[in-house]
């Protein structure tokens, strides 16, 4: 295949993957660009090395049309990770836009006109990424703005200012987009909020849509198949394969977040062999679950606090479908049974998310318990051997998740006495990969933990 591609050559009918690398460079002409939803779905199917506008963005010259357009396109090559290699000229009224802008990837030349080539190095995306970011949730979407400082976490759960929000991803009319009152005011409050870009007649979306877990960026969670409804609108539910990409591997719990959900998981445990028939076979599978919560830096992940979310897995309409018609003829008929399986309600995600970000704490994954089901459950249930290594089940919802960090806690009956084994997880291209978990030392006198074999 050549090394260099035209828009044409992606949209025609049958364009191969290449099969020896990447193709260097998509050229695009500024003037005639694809909508971002377009330019994803195609280097989705055929993916390219490089992205180069081959003329000058001149934003002074431009038809605001366009000018939208382009700014979309630099979003979503940030926000799929495709390099991209262009530069931008302006006039010294338009000069401000390039506070606006910064966040995006860099120019490989700035040039005022009449003031000359400005220092690209002053272009804050060249020195922190994930500058300005969102991820989607159930019902909400979550901003992190990190333009300056203090670092702004925003939560927007109004139905008419996500709307407003997700329509001018692609650029459009701002006309189009505040035809109502309501539109109208929330379209201001985020341009207000500098969510926003008004150029001109037309307005762009300008936080990048965060899918993969970049090292150094804040963490918020997405549209999570472990933690809420996957609605048919998600966009989410298949993350880039690169998973959480370069965050730290070791992942540190406080004492009291460690104490929290053992305490739970004991309870749950318990109220299984409580539950045993006089054959001895319990019929309360024990299900512990909870989101973690906590923050990231350059050596580990460490998990300060964690959140019982309300389980709706029997009771939401939806969930049960999502169970019948997927899960179980993919896993197993067992996940017919409303009582297997956990599922945090939406409402309740969204309640931790923004309690939280309030305190600093991000959303970093989700803690869930296994029993040795496959020693004391139902003889017809034994066939699949669980410990604190992912099942299939798992891997999926992980996957689906995009979470840096997904915890299984192993807890066993030996005798009188119950045994913890501890691992974390993390979607990987090729699979769940190992994460080095590390139990507060005070939490070893207290309960009995064996590091896995």
């Amino acid at each position: 295949m050549s090394t260099s591609l035209t828009i044409d050559d992606l949209r025609a009918p049958g364009t191969p993957v290449p099969a020896g690398g990447r193709p260097a460079t998509l050229t695009l002409d500024p003037a005639e660009l694809p909508t971002s939803g377009e330019f994803v779905e195609l280097l989705t199917r055929v993916p390219v090395g490089g992205v180069r506008l081959a003329e000058p963005v001149d934003l002074s010259t431009l038809p605001d049309r366009t000018a939208a357009r382009i700014v979309a396109l630099l979003r979503e090559c940030s926000s799929i990770g495709v390099p991209v290699t262009w530069s931008l000229v302006l006039d010294a009224q338009r000069r401000h836009l390039v506070r606006h802008l910064d966040h995006l990837p860099a120019p490989m030349r700035a040039t005022v006109r009449g003031s000359g080539t400005t220092a690209v190095d002053g272009w804050r995306s060249t020195r922190t990424f994930g500058l300005l970011h969102f991820r989607r949730g159930p019902g909400f979407l979550a901003v992190v703005d990190q333009r300056h400082r203090p670092v702004r976490r925003l939560v927007l759960d109004d139905p008419t200012r996500i709307d407003v929000f997700l329509r001018a991803l692609p650029g459009c009319p701002w006309a189009e987009l505040t035809a109502g009152p309501a539109e109208a005011d929330a379209a201001r409050r985020l341009v207000d909020d500098g969510l926003l870009l008004r150029l001109g007649d037309h307005c762009v979306t300008l936080p990048v849509h965060m899918r993969s877990w970049p090292l150094g960026a804040a963490l918020l969670g997405g549209t999570l198949a472990s933690a809420g409804k996957k609605r048919d609108d998600a966009t989410d539910a298949d993350p880039a394969p690169g998973g959480p990409g370069d965050l730290p591997r070791a992942v540190r719990f406080a004492p009291a977040a460690a104490r929290r959900f053992v305490a739970d998981a004991v309870r749950e445990y318990r109220r299984c062999l409580d539950s045993r028939d006089a054959d001895g076979v319990p019929h309360h599978p024990p299900r512990a679950s909870a989101l973690l919560f906590g923050q990231v830096d350059d050596a580990a992940i460490t998990v300060t606090d964690i959140e019982f979310v309300p389980n709706v897995r029997g009771r939401d309409e939806s969930v049960i479908a999502e169970f019948e018609e997927r899960i179980a003829p993919r896993f197993g008929e067992v996940y017919r049974d409303t009582e297997r399986g956990f599922w945090c309600a939406d409402e309740g995600v969204l309640q931790a998310i923004k309690q939280h970000s309030v305190h600093g704490r991000e959303l970093l994954g989700s803690v869930h318990s296994h029993p040795n089901w496959h020693e004391i459950g139902p003889p017809h249930e034994r066939r699949q051997r669980l410990s604190e290594q992912p099942t299939g089940m798992d891997e999926y919802l992980f996957r689906q998740s995009g979470w840096p960090v997904n915890v299984i806690w192993y807890v066993r009956a030996s005798g009188d006495r119950l045994i913890h084994r501890v691992a974390g997880w993390r979607p990987g291209p090729q699979g769940c990969e190992p994460l080095d978990v590390r139990l507060p030392a005070e939490l070893r006198t207290e309960i009995e933990i064996e590091f896995p074999p």
